[in-house]
């Protein structure tokens, strides 16, 4: 195959990694408040080189977060990013799943 199609395809080298998160905190029922702090929670991923998506409650997120580049090593930033969440007052707990292919799964359901 070659390297146009499978960076198309997002195969070989081209292949994107991700797992599944949750993020855990103390219930907020202030809206406000609530997604002040989710707003710091998505930079502080953005800024770490990962995408995510997912849904927020009172007490925690969860959702699936990709790297946003082929070129990151996943391993080194999913443990920089755990530190600089769990860092933040806030946050009781960070769980990251196993790592997975991003576009061919498998996905837990």
């Amino acid at each position: 195959m070659k390297k146009r199609l499978r960076r198309k395809l997002h195969k070989k080298e081209f292949k994107e990694i991700g797992f599944d998160f949750r993020i855990c905190f103390p219930p907020i029922f202030d809206h406000e408040k609530q997604f002040e702090m989710i707003d710091n929670i998505y930079w502080r991923i953005e800024q770490h080189g990962f995408n995510a998506g997912g849904a927020c409650y009172e007490d925690c997120c969860d959702g699936f977060m990709s790297v946003s580049s082929w070129r990151i090593n996943a391993d080194e930033q999913k443990e920089k990013l755990r530190s600089a969440l769990l860092s933040l007052p806030e946050i009781t707990s960070v769980k990251f799943g196993e790592n997975t292919d991003a576009w061919y799964g498998p996905f837990s359901e």
